[in-house]
């Protein structure tokens, strides 16, 4: 039977049944391994570490919050992007067409916006709709909608922009 043996560096935590090993690789990098225990098996506890040790094998956090933090707002990010769930597939194409030159970019609502207040461009999302407190941007942008709507209507007919 295939199965780890871990003689040091085992850690249990009750609520959840999880099994945590810490193993040594030859290259001396720590690895830690978290198995359910519920789905093993054959599971033996061989010797029970005396109560005091809570922190000598595993740190209290184990990942540092501004790990999290970016996880977070890396996700937030990702979730910016795609657009909300209202918008047109133009819409939402057409954010990810700007993006690749205008990287400062996000949905406000379900209004696209450059982060700089350049331009905004609202729903339907055609030249017209495009405003701003900059004019070289809104043109810039213009043509870029205008490019788009073309494109997007040779790739998917006139019905959903």
């Amino acid at each position: 039977s295939s199965g780890i043996n871990a003689e040091y560096g085992v850690a249990m935590d009750e609520p959840t049944g999880m099994i945590i090993i810490k193993s040594v690789s030859n290259d001396q990098k720590e690895d830690l391994t978290v198995l359910n225990r519920e789905l093993l098996t054959e599971f033996e506890v061989k010797k029970y570490a005396p109560n005091n040790q809570r922190g000598a094998f595993m740190p209290e956090k184990i990942v540092s919050e501004s790990a999290v933090r970016k996880a977070i707002s890396e996700k937030e990010e990702a979730i910016n992007r795609v657009g909300p769930k209202d918008v047109s597939l133009a819409g939402r194409e057409l954010f990810k067409v700007i993006n690749k030159t205008y990287t400062n970019l996000e949905w406000r609502g379900n209004v696209i916006q450059g982060l700089d207040g350049d331009f905004f461009v609202h729903p339907p999302y055609k030249s017209n709709d495009v405003k701003g407190n900059t004019e070289d941007a809104v043109a810039r942008i213009k043509k870029v909608v205008d490019k788009f709507h073309q494109d997007f209507v040779k790739k998917h007919g006139a019905g959903d922009s």
